[in-house]
Formats: structure tokens, sequence, C-alpha cells
């Protein structure tokens, strides 16, 4: 059965809100939230951070400050979030949505979550405008197109 996945407005903003700040640089970030039988539940997202490495092509964490804002903010719910997948923009449209390096970050991913995960893709599509997309990543580089709701 696949699970249904849910994005937390407030997780959706601060992915948006670094898409429109970042400018033409990629960016992205981790997503934090629970897994259970039935859903993806992602409560919050993490911004890269202020010495991550950005091109108009690339993108790299700052993992310092990740994994110390991360540390911060799993604990502040009552139950307790944990790194679930990740996010990321993309300054154009591809027919296959992952580069090497995204692959490789997802299989990081899968290691951390127990063989799946979730990744969120924002796609240009048209001047200043992004498609988001998500996927439920596996562990072997498989990812499928899932569809996903706001709250």
């Amino acid at each position: 059965m696949e699970k249904e996945v849910l994005v937390c407005s407030r997780a959706y903003k601060l992915m948006t809100n670094e898409i429109d700040w970042s400018g033409n640089k990629e960016t992205g970030g981790i997503l934090l939230g629970i897994i259970n039988d039935k859903q993806i539940i992602i409560v919050e997202a993490v911004d890269g951070g202020p010495n991550s490495t950005a091109s108009q092509t690339s993108f790299s964490y700052d993992y310092k400050y990740v994994e110390h804002v991360t540390e911060r903010i799993i604990h502040l719910y009552t139950q307790k979030l944990n790194i679930i997948g990740v996010w990321h923009k993309h300054n154009n449209y591809h027919e296959y949505p992952f580069s090497g390096q995204d692959l490789e970050l997802h299989e990081e991913i899968c290691g951390l979550v127990g063989g799946f995960g979730i990744s969120i893709l924002f796609q240009r599509k048209e001047e200043a405008t992004y498609e988001m997309s998500t996927y439920i990543i596996y562990s072997g580089e498989k990812y499928q197109k899932t569809e996903f709701n706001i709250l």
C-alpha cells in the first residue's frame, strides 16, 4: 500500500521562501517528520545553511549548520521528529529528475531512515515558476513519484 504524503504548511513555506531567496542558485535542505504505517508526514524543513555552497547547477549543504538546527527542532514536538528526507531545487526541468549526486544523497538518507525516505524536488518550468514533486526514495537508487497534500 502506498503511503500518503502530507506536507505541513510551515515546511512548505520554508522551502518556497528559500527558493525565492536563492535566485538562480540551487538550494535545498533536510526534511523532518514522522513515518508511520500509512503516512509520511513532513512537519519541518531545514534550509541548507549559511555556509552551503551553491551554483546554478549544484548545491552542497552546510552540514554543521543542518546538524545543529535539526538537533534543536526534532525535540520541539511531543512526538520526536526524525530526518525522513531531503528537498532541493533544480533550475531546469529534466525528464530524469535526479542527478548522480542526488541519488547518492538519497542512498545516504535511506541508510538513516531504514531503507526508504522522501525527496521533494522543485523543478523550474517557466520563468520564475517551479513545479513541486514528491518521490518516495528507496535504497538502490530507486524512486517513485507520489502525490502529496499540503496541510
